[in-house]
């Protein structure tokens, strides 16, 4: 029995393999065969018997990812997606939700931040229940509000989105004023509208008067003092009563014509023609021009012009100045 002892590489590791042969001395002499050539075919067996140990070994594991922990919490994030607000920092469901609803009833914590910049709303709305996401809108619209309104109705107190004169809560229906922020006075004005208190000191300037019933300023040019107001009041424009309830008088003559045929009997009658003519006579239609100023009015005609035919007149008048000459065949 002989014993061949052969030293093979395995994973860049010495190890020993012990192959027994059995020869025969004189088949071995007889063929001239040394032993280390008769240990040839054990040293190409051991050698396929590493391959194969080769191929069958493990493949290294991947690189594990870390994971993700909330800055608030300090817990690690599983089972969704961490948000990431405008920083470097990470936030998990519940503490996102959480820095919301906190922010929606505290404005000092508003707008909900990191790092000092706000977190975008869009990236913790999956986080928002319905009514939580509501009741932020509401709040946004509130905190950024500069001219803040709430409901007069103690036992409501919402705030109002109004930016007007009346401010209607969505809730309780109560009607809030708009300037001083209490209940609606719709007889009495606000001191604190300082645009109508302008109103009101021009108005007694100018002797405009205000409709008793809807408080609408009126300004009277001509007619009579018998005011209908668009809300259907008549009153007396002297004394705001109610029509016919007072002693005034109902017109003075000098305000019954509107101040446009009050001035055109005044350049009428301060014309005075060299020629003296009394614009009696024919008028005749000139057309042709692009464009016509009537010599009373001064209106402009772009159709049509009356020309007077008297001796040596040709004046030029419009067809309303023109009533006001008496035609003489």
């Amino acid at each position: 029995m002989l014993k061949a002892w052969t030293r093979i590489d395995v994973d860049k590791e010495d190890s020993l393999c012990t192959v027994s042969t059995s020869h025969k001395d004189n088949s071995a002499s007889a063929r001239g065969l040394t032993p280390a050539a008769s240990s040839r075919p054990s040293t190409s067996t051991s050698t396929s018997q590493s391959s194969s140990a080769r191929q069958t070994l493990p493949s290294p594991l991947p690189r594990r990812q870390p994971v993700p922990s909330c800055n608030t919490c300090l817990n690690p994030i599983r089972g969704s997606l961490p948000i990431k607000p405008n920083c470097s920092h990470t936030f998990c469901d519940p503490c996102a939700r959480e820095h919301f609803t906190r922010a929606t009833t505290n404005e000092s914590l508003y707008p909900p931040s990191c790092c000092g910049k706000p977190i975008p709303f869009v990236r913790v709305f999956h986080c928002l229940t319905s009514s939580e996401r509501t009741r932020f809108r509401r709040a946004q619209l509130e905190f950024a509000s500069t001219d803040r309104t709430y409901c007069s109705n103690l036992c409501c107190g919402v705030f109002i989105q109004s930016g007007k004169e009346l401010a209607v809560c969505p809730f309780c229906k109560s009607r809030s004023c708009g300037h001083c922020k209490r209940a609606e006075h719709p007889d009495i004005d606000c001191p604190e509208d300082t645009q109508l208190q302008k109103v009101l000191r021009l108005a007694e300037r100018k002797g405009w008067k205000r409709c008793p019933r809807c408080r609408t300023m009126v300004e009277m040019r001509s007619g009579c003092y018998h005011i209908t107001c668009k809300c259907s009041a008549e009153w007396c424009y002297l004394c705001s009563a109610p029509w016919k309830t007072c002693a005034c008088s109902q017109w003075q003559e000098a305000n019954l014509l509107t101040p446009r045929v009050v001035d055109r009997r005044i350049v009428r009658n301060s014309r005075v023609d060299p020629d003296g003519c009394q614009h009696s006579r024919k008028w005749w239609r000139e057309q042709g021009r692009n464009s016509y100023t009537c010599a009373f009015c001064g209106e402009t005609m772009y159709w049509y012009i009356l020309s007077c035919r008297g001796t040596n007149c040709g004046i030029l008048a419009c067809r309303d100045c023109r009533g006001y000459f008496p035609l003489r065949l």
